[in-house]
C-alpha cells in the first residue's frame, strides 16, 4: 500500500459494549470491556487526518461490533465531544442493529443528531431461518422505512444480514437448497443488490482454538456459492470489486488488525493479524501492507496458489496472508463460481 491518489481504507471500531440479543451464529464476545476514550479519540483524529493529508479516500467508518440501540456505550460515545468529528473524515459510516429494540428509534434520531460522515450505511441483522417467511420480512421493510424517515439524512444503502454458518438440511431454511428463492425476495422487498452473509464466524481471539469452526464455515459458504454459480443474477461477493476492494482495519483497545478481504473482510485478533503501530501514524500502516504483500510473494510458489490465474486478486485481498494466518495450503476461492462466472481483476 502507498500513497495514492483515491486509495480507499475502512475502519472498523470495535467501541460499543454489550448487546440485548442473542442472535443465531453470532460469535461476538459481548462481555468484553473495550476502551474508547478521549484519548483514543484524540489520537484517531490525527490518524485520520494524515490518512486525507496523503490522499487516502476514507470510505466506510464501521462502528460496532454490536447493536447500536441496545449498546450502553452507544449514549456514551454520542455524548463524546469530538466523537462526531471522527466520523466527519468518512464518506460514511455503518452500524449494525436488528432493528428490535423497543427505543430503537429514539437511538436513530440520536444518531443522527451526531454522526457527521457524508452518508450512513445500516446491516440490518436478520434470522437466517425465518429469510422465507414473508410476513417476517415485510415487518423489516417497514422498519427500514421508519429508519430512512426518521435518521433524515443520506443514507447510501441497508445491508440485509443473514449470519453465515452450515445449514443443515433438515432446517427450515438451507442455502445450498434455498438460497435463490431467498435472494429475489430479499432484492424485491428491500430493493438491494442481494443480502450479505454475516461473517461472525471468524471472530476469535486467536485462530488455532477456533479453526474447525472457521474453516467449516469457509467451505460450507464456498459450497453455497459454487453450487448457486449458474443463477447469475446471485452477486458472489468475491467477484465484486467495488463496496469489496478497500483495505480494512480493525480497531480493538488500542491495537489495529489487518482484515484480509476473503468474501467479505476476515475480522480476527490473532496476533498474526495485528499491525504494529506504536505512535498511530501512516507511516506504521504502510510498512506493515508493504511486509504483507513482500511475504505473499515469497510464498506464492510454496502454495497451491503459485501457479493459479486468480492469485493476483488473492494477493491484493490478502488471501496469501490469511492462508499463513490459518495454516493452510488449499484455495479458499469457490472454483466452480469462479471459473463459471470468470473473473475480472486489475
Amino acid at each position: 500500500m502507498s500513497a495514492s491518489p483515491g486509495l480507499s481504507v475502512d475502519f472498523q471500531l470495535e467501541i460499543l459494549e454489550e448487546c440485548g440479543f442473542h442472535c443465531q451464529a453470532c460469535y461476538v464476545d459481548k462481555t468484553a470491556r473495550l476502551e474508547f476514550g478521549d484519548n483514543q479519540i484524540r489520537k484517531m483524529h490525527a490518524l485520520f487526518s494524515e490518512f486525507q493529508a496523503k490522499s487516502y479516500d476514507l470510505d466506510h467508518l464501521i462502528v460496532g461490533p454490536t447493536d447500536f440501540t441496545t449498546s450502553p456505550s452507544f449514549d456514551r460515545i454520542s455524548e463524546e465531544k469530538h466523537f462526531g468529528e471522527l466520523t466527519s473524515f468518512f464518506n460514511a459510516t455503518n452500524w449494525t442493529t436488528t432493528l428490535l429494540a423497543r427505543n430503537w428509534q429514539e437511538k436513530v434520531e440520536k444518531l443522527s443528531r451526531f454522526n457527521r460522515s457524508r452518508e450512513a450505511t445500516f446491516s440490518i441483522v436478520l434470522n437466517p431461518q425465518k429469510s422465507l417467511d414473508r410476513r417476517y420480512l415485510d415487518l423489516f421493510v417497514e422498519r427500514c422505512r421508519q429508519l430512512r424517515e426518521i435518521y433524515a439524512k443520506p443514507i447510501r444503502r441497508f445491508y440485509i444480514v443473514f449470519n453465515a454458518y452450515p445449514h443443515r438440511a433438515q432446517e427450515r431454511v438451507d442455502f445450498k437448497r434455498d438460497y435463490l428463492t431467498v435472494h429475489r425476495l430479499v432484492h424485491e422487498l428491500f430493493k438491494v443488490p442481494s443480502f450479505e452473509h454475516g461473517f461472525s464466524f471468524t471472530r476469535a481471539p486467536s485462530i488455532q482454538g477456533h479453526k474447525e469452526r472457521i474453516m467449516g464455515s469457509m467451505d460450507w459458504l464456498n459450497q453455497v456459492y459454487d453450487e448457486v454459480a449458474d443463477a447469475t443474477e446471485i452477486p458472489i461477493q468475491f467477484l465484486i470489486e467495488g463496496d469489496y476492494s478497500a483495505n480494512r482495519y480493525v480497531f480493538k483497545n488500542d491495537r489495529f488488525y489487518f482484515a484480509p478481504l476473503w468474501h467479505e473482510p476476515f475480522v480476527n485478533f490473532d496476533p498474526a493479524l495485528e499491525v504494529p503501530v506504536r505512535e498511530w501514524s501512516v507511516s506504521e500502516f504502510e510498512r506493515f501492507e508493504q511486509k504483507i504483500v513482500l511475504r505473499q510473494y515469497e510464498r506464492l510458489d510454496q502454495l497451491v496458489c503459485g501457479q493459479c490465474t486468480y492469485n493476483p486478486l488473492c494477493l491484493k485481498r490478502g488471501i496469501v496472508h490469511l492462508l499463513d494466518v490459518l495454516g493452510e495450503n488449499r484455495c479458499l476461492v469457490p472454483r466452480q463460481a469462479v471459473e463459471q462466472r470468470g473473473l475480472a481483476y486489475d
